[in-house]
């Protein structure tokens, strides 16, 4: 195995790792506590909006797991 596949394999997955996190701290987590996406007052178009743009940020990351 080469050491360079191995290392950018490893760098790949630390970078999906904090992709995730900082998604969740940076954005998701204002979005929640945002009067704009409280399911209080939220349509089902605005929850369903909401969850495609979480998932498809989370999906991002799976896709890099898988190229690394």
């Amino acid at each position: 195995m080469n050491l360079n596949f191995l290392i950018a394999g490893c760098l790949a997955i630390a970078l999906g790792i904090i992709h995730s996190i900082l998604g969740e701290i940076l954005i998701f987590r204002h979005l929640r506590k945002s009067d704009i996406f409280s399911d209080k007052g939220m349509s089902k178009l605005k929850i369903r909006h909401y969850k495609t743009m979480w998932s498809t940020w989370h999906l991002v990351t799976l896709f890099g797991w898988g190229i690394g």
